[in-house]
């Protein structure tokens, strides 16, 4: 009768370790997996996510970009609006995401010499802490400047911005909802496309054809949405 609850303390701790992998598997899914690409603001993936308020994601297509001024990991200070007069595209990635090699290769291909490429790591101990996942086993560990400057030479970039969001004060401003998020602005720093998730190179080419124009994805008819 003495082992009993031995054996009950164990079956619990058996029990919590397995809810306990699946709850951080699931949340990493969540965060990092691909769900609907290249959205636009005709698709109606908000009335299942908590972010939506008022019938669109802020920011969104048609909103101004929010100004942002942030320090590269070169030392290079950027401010947002200075990059106006040509499209930009700000990507929201983590240098252990899968998608991220597809979609920074389909960045590299199409972008070049068309638009301003700004990268922001955001796997960060404070952005992990906010998801409330910091010290799980599954958890790919913190990033910084060598894994974020990795990544890119991996992908052979060149000219773009890197910028490590330490503070998760970009992620918020942009308000993040996972990992691999995309931004086309176009010219006039009006933001054309926003991917929550890993976007298409067709869908990326027709953005930045559409920033170049100072236009819309409303008009884009291959863009999810439409």
């Amino acid at each position: 009768m003495l082992r009993r609850p031995k054996i009950r303390k164990r079956g619990l701790a058996v029990t919590l370790s397995v809810i306990t992998l699946v709850t951080v598997a699931a949340m990493l899914l969540y965060f990092a997996a691909p769900w609907k690409s290249g959205v636009s603001s005709g698709g109606y993936e908000g009335l299942r996510r908590p972010w939506y308020n008022g019938g669109k994601l802020s920011p969104y297509v048609g909103d101004l970009a929010p100004d942002f001024e942030a320090m590269t990991i070169d030392g290079l200070s950027v401010r947002l609006s200075e990059l106006r007069g040509r499209p930009v595209i700000v990507w929201f990635m983590a240098a252990w995401c899968p998608s991220c090699t597809v979609v920074g290769e389909a960045i590299r291909d199409v972008a070049s010499g068309k638009a301003e490429v700004v990268v922001i790591d955001v796997w960060t101990p404070k952005f992990i802490s906010k998801l409330g996942l910091m010290g799980g086993d599954l958890v790919p560990p913190p990033e910084g400047e060598v894994e974020l400057r990795t990544f890119v030479q991996r992908l052979g970039a060149r000219d773009w911005l890197l910028i490590l969001d330490s503070d998760s004060s970009l992620s918020g401003q942009y308000a993040l909802t996972r990992v691999d998020t995309l931004f086309v602005i176009s010219r006039e720093g009006i933001i054309v496309l926003r991917s929550d998730g890993p976007t298409t190179r067709s869908i990326l080419e027709a953005a930045l054809k559409e920033a170049e124009a100072r236009q819309s994805t409303q008009n884009c008819p291959i863009c999810p949405g439409y």
